[in-house]
C-alpha cells in the first residue's frame, strides 16, 4: 500500500533541500531507527517536535536538539537536561 497526498515540508534552511534524504529526514519513525547508537540531531523549533525528540531519545546517546533560534521555555530545558540531550539553540547556518 502506498500512501498518496503526502508532501514532506522542509524547514526553511538553507541548503537543507540538498541533503534531504541522505542525511536530513523529516519522520524519525520512517527513518531514524537506522540511525540509531549514532549521532541524531533534531530540528526542534516547537513542541511538536520536542514530542519526537523524547520518543527517540533512547535510540542513542548522542542526540542534540537544535532550536533554530526558538526559545524554550524553562520547562523545556529541564526536560531535556533530564534526558541528558544536548541543545543548540543559535540559528542554523
Amino acid at each position: 500500500m502506498f500512501a498518496t497526498g503526502m508532501k514532506d515540508v522542509l524547514p526553511d534552511i538553507e541548503g537543507i533541500s540538498e541533503v534531504y534524504g541522505t542525511s536530513a529526514f523529516v519522520c524519525p519513525f520512517c527513518d531514524g531507527w537506522g540511525l540509531r547508537d549514532r549521532q541524531i540531531s533534531v530540528i526542534a523549533p516547537n513542541d511538536s517536535n520536542l514530542h519526537y525528540v523524547k520518543m527517540i531519545s533512547g535510540w542513542t546517546k548522542r542526540l542534540t536538539v537544535l532550536t533554530n533560534a526558538s526559545l524554550l521555555t524553562d520547562e523545556q530545558h529541564a526536560e531535556i537536561n533530564i534526558h541528558g540531550i544536548s541543545l543548540v539553540e543559535e540559528s542554523i547556518q
